[in-house]
């Protein structure tokens, strides 16, 4: 197939518009930032792939604010996946670089990396302008699950909101109601915090989402949308006596920590009280609307005591809280997920380290078969 096979990508509609967003960002050639290089190494672990990238779309390169497993810091736009996938509105995906016809002659299918697989989630900026994405991406041809399609969004969003905390929703709300929430990066240091000077037996973390606040938005216009974001979040506090931090992760999603009690009657925050209370619709400007709230919370916090747990432990939550029935509005995990989670980590941690060590190698198959020592 010749180079004319190749198909570059188009233009953004609002190219200018973008390409101004962007630079009033200030992000493009500045040092690595730890906190979203902790995000696309989890996002390695989470999908099992060699690259993990955030990306932001150049006038005529796409340069890497974060990557894993990938050498260079910066390729063509040209040869971008990257500049494809801004033109959407969902996750990109491509199953197989190498028999799609937009990519099978990309010098990044045809020489190293040799990238087969490639999944990517929008990252905003203001008036919601593509800056890149979080991608993944692997050397052999794969596909992924809706489930792992909203987790990479959700993971997105949530570095939509720590490069800017203004970017988020719940700008230009009141000056109290923006008090009691958190910027995501403001609330992993909380959290973390917490899980250091409380009785992490007695923490618990939780995810709302408010699956009809995209419909509200459409029917009822931002502003009264907004408002109704502000209700959600008295009532959580209301909900929750003992609640330590709020923070908005995504668009219609919330997370909360609070404390637990000895004894749960001695709480409001128990199931039967907060059941009843997701279904109970919300006043705004003297109209009941039920924004349908659903929330999954997972408690203890026993096994927890890093931010890359906790960031893993909501990439989780959120991914999980979109497969609720309808019907159901609560879901409680306990010490199965939580220690699942747990596990997971400490099996990279010593999988990393053994590798490391050259305490694990494979050995080459043989005719009486291969084995792993």
């Amino acid at each position: 197939m010749n180079n004319e096979a190749m198909t570059s990508p188009h233009f953004h509609p609002h190219e200018a518009r973008r390409m101004e967003t962007l630079r009033s960002t200030g992000l493009l050639d500045t040092d690595p930032d730890p906190r979203l290089d902790q995000i696309t190494k989890l996002l390695t672990d989470t999908f099992d792939v060699p690259m993990a990238l955030f990306t932001l779309v150049d006038e005529n390169r796409q340069w890497f604010k974060s990557r894993v497993g990938f050498e260079v810091c910066e390729t063509l736009r040209q040869h971008s996946f990257c500049a494809h996938a801004i033109q959407q509105d969902d996750v990109f995906e491509v199953r197989d670089a190498s028999i799609d016809e937009r990519f099978s002659n990309n010098p990044l299918v045809t020489s190293e990396p040799f990238i087969r697989f490639y999944a990517g989630a929008q990252v905003y900026g203001r008036n919601r302008l593509p800056l890149g994405t979080l991608c993944v991406l692997d050397t052999v041809p794969r596909t992924i699950t809706e489930k792992e399609k909203k987790l990479l969004a959700g993971m997105a969003d949530l570095v939509t909101t720590l490069i800017d905390p203004s970017i988020s929703p719940l700008a230009g709300s009141n000056a109290t109601t923006n008090a009691e929430v958190l910027s995501p990066e403001a609330f992993v240091s909380k959290v973390e915090q917490s899980l250091h000077k409380e009785d992490r037996s007695q923490l618990g973390l939780g995810i709302v989402q408010l699956h009809g606040l995209k419909r509200l938005r459409k029917t009822r216009g931002f502003e009264f949308c907004e408002r109704a974001c502000d209700e959600t979040v008295k009532a959580l506090y209301k909900l929750a006596p003992g609640a330590l931090a709020v923070t908005r992760i995504s668009f219609n999603q919330y997370c909360i920590v609070a404390r637990q009690y000895a004894s749960i009657a001695h709480t409001s925050l128990n199931t039967d009280k907060l059941e009843q209370a997701l279904h109970r619709p919300l006043t705004v400007d003297d109209i009941d609307v039920d924004i349908q709230a659903h929330m999954l919370w997972a408690q203890p916090l026993s096994g927890f005591s890093s931010s890359k747990q906790i960031l893993s432990l909501i990439a989780e939550l959120s991914s999980s809280c979109t497969q609720l029935p309808t019907h159901r509005r609560l879901a409680i995990y306990g010490d199965e997920l939580l220690e699942e989670i747990h596990q997971q980590d400490v099996i990279r941690s010593d999988l990393s380290s053994a590798l490391s060590n050259r305490d694990i190698f494979f050995r080459v198959p043989t005719q009486s078969g291969c084995g792993i020592a």
